[in-house]
């Protein structure tokens, strides 16, 4: 696949060995001064080699290994006041989805006032904040290591609060980076478990951006290429880790499928819930989360969900065309053996309980199909039980 570059902002270096080229962009941004934040699991030779790149232009760095899962707060104030200690002018998120949420949510709030710390954070979040869009006063470069969360891409910073009990929402046009170095070789030897479900993220999010109030002909266009891309793509990743035009076609695929000036649904207010209450990864809820709420809106999502049927190469003139997607997404789920609710221990009556925190989450505003506690309630159980529609 040929590399590019876009103009628009995040501006993308996309292809082999993008992630080398750290360093040459920190010296465009001005930055003297880097806090390198990277996921605490990443091969340290990677991390050496993206550092160096950055030292090699006479830029200091200063390391920030974060060992939180789910974008935890604690991590944000750790990693705030690591920026505020070394008076940095630029950041580098490099990892999966919750870490590069992490810095990105440091970079917005080295300037604000936090006196209680991760309690703090609650006032700066989507439904509690009334202000104007957080600035970031310094540089930011996103390196993706999975294909699937997206966070590369987005204005948002998905936070678990511990003050709240949710996931909650950071957002600002700010936290969207200046660079976004797209390098398929630092998914390479991502565990086959972590690249089956950072790819349903990926579908997920592309689904639920067509099947959304926001969605529009843009979002038709770029997240159509997402789903054809992903759903071709994301069996062969994971039989074949080192198939490098297939992981290059998923890095692609995942960073599409948030770039399609939409948003989500009820999918992802679902699996931030779960996500929250039960501590399983993101990508394994949305893995649960998304045939669901794509059958959901079959009734008002009719035209998306024929697109989506043709994105993944089934009969888009068929009848039962929500059923027969949906069912192909349960069962690709199923393929590379993502466990069920009831394999991981979970309790049916425990796992419908999360239904009030579903609403707290404001993503399912932007459902075509409206969506009441009973309702996700009902949803909740239908992925608990895990059967094909009929």
């Amino acid at each position: 696949m040929k590399a590019f570059e876009t103009t628009i902002k995040p501006l993308v270096k996309f292809g082999e060995g993008s992630s080398l080229c750290a360093g040459e962009k920190f010296k465009l941004l001005g930055c003297t001064k880097v806090l390198a934040g990277y996921d605490a699991n990443i091969n340290p030779a990677v991390v050496d080699a993206v550092i160096g790149s950055i030292e090699k232009e006479g830029i200091e760095v200063v390391r920030y290994a974060c060992s939180y899962s789910d974008g935890k707060d604690d991590g944000v104030i750790e990693c705030r006041q690591l920026a505020l200690d070394n008076k940095v002018d630029g950041f580098l998120a490099m990892g999966g989805g919750s870490t590069m949420d992490i810095v990105k949510a440091a970079s917005l709030l080295v300037n604000v006032d936090l006196p209680e710390g991760a309690k703090s954070l609650v006032n700066y979040f989507v439904g509690h904040y009334n202000g104007p869009d957080l600035p970031c006063h310094a540089g930011l470069i996103s390196i993706p290591t999975t294909a699937g969360t997206g966070a590369e891409a987005t204005r948002s910073c998905i936070i678990a609060s511990s003050a709240l009990g949710v996931k909650a929402t950071l957002s600002s046009q700010a936290a969207k980076a200046d660079w976004v170095l797209l390098d398929p070789e630092m998914t390479k030897d991502l565990p086959p478990y972590f690249t089956a479900v950072t790819g349903m993220d990926a579908i997920a999010h592309a689904c639920e951006a067509l099947c959304c109030t926001r969605s529009n002909l843009y979002t038709e266009m770029i997240c159509g290429k997402s789903l054809e891309l992903s759903w071709k793509n994301l069996p062969i990743v994971y039989k074949e880790p080192h198939n490098m035009e297939a992981r290059a076609n998923m890095s692609l695929a995942a960073y599409l499928a948030l770039t399609g000036e939409s948003y989500g649904n009820c999918g992802h207010s679902m699996a931030h819930a779960i996500g929250a209450d039960f501590h399983v990864p993101h990508g394994h809820c949305c893995a649960w989360t998304a045939p669901v709420a794509l059958y959901y809106t079959r009734n008002d999502c009719d035209h998306e969900i024929r697109l989506i049927a043709r994105s993944f190469g089934l009969d888009d003139k068929s009848p039962t065309v929500a059923k027969d997607v949906a069912n192909a997404m349960k069962q690709l789920v199923w393929s590379p053996g993502i466990k069920t609710t009831a394999e991981m221990g979970i309790k049916r009556e425990d796992f419908i309980a999360s239904a009030p925190k579903v609403m707290v989450d404001p993503i399912h505003l932007c459902c075509h199909t409206p969506l009441t506690e009973d309702k996700a309630r009902e949803l909740l159980g239908e992925f608990y039980d895990q059967k094909l529609y009929e």
